[in-house]
């Protein structure tokens, strides 16, 4: 049982964020980060994602904390919450959809985010509300070889009519991404 809506949860919690991404919390509110962990946690989730689906070279704006100082934020927080509840929980690494500017590869901007995760000492990992396969199988592999003991899963996110945003069938993409050896569990939302 994972988590909920990060983001929403917090926007609710926190009217004075506005309109700014929620990932800045991580460093302008760590304390109500963590409390929000711990709330999914005593509510009886086994695993948490960090706050950090949108933290990405791409999204984030000017004057906004380095990409990677929010990664770590996020992820320091997870983990703090995890470990303080009794139990066994799980801390994923949320990486959400990065949209592709100035020519930059999807890959590198994929293997970048999951470097920091890494660093962080980050075993699992969600891609979470895909929209294509794009890269997908390729920093998986990445993952794998720098953490042979790591968990990837991939979450798509699908219409009723059963496309993704980017136009994809989803069983198309769920066929693909079950043949990719080193996606090892793929999901809707």
């Amino acid at each position: 049982l994972f988590d909920g809506a990060m983001g929403t949860y917090l926007a609710e919690r926190c009217p004075e964020l506005g309109e700014m991404h929620c990932e800045r919390a991580n460093i302008t509110h760590p304390s109500l980060v963590k409390e929000i962990h711990r709330e999914y946690l005593l509510a009886g989730a086994a695993a948490i994602k960090t706050n950090t689906f949108a933290a990405n070279c791409q999204m984030m704006e000017e004057g906004m904390p380095a990409v990677s100082d929010l990664i770590r934020a996020g992820w320091e927080l997870a983990s703090q919450a995890a470990q303080e509840e009794a139990g066994t929980h799980f801390v994923f690494a949320d990486i959400g959809p990065v949209p592709v500017k100035d020519g930059q590869e999807l890959y590198d901007a994929y293997r970048e985010i999951a470097d920091v995760f890494l660093s962080c000492g980050a075993r699992c990992f969600l891609f979470e509300t895909m929209g294509s396969a794009e890269a997908l199988a390729e920093v998986s592999a990445y993952i794998k070889e720098r953490a042979g003991d790591s968990f990837v899963m991939v979450s798509f996110a699908a219409s009723p009519e059963g496309y993704t945003r980017s136009g994809f069938l989803v069983k198309k993409l769920f066929w693909q991404m079950q043949q990719c050896d080193t996606v090892d569990a793929v999901g809707f939302n």
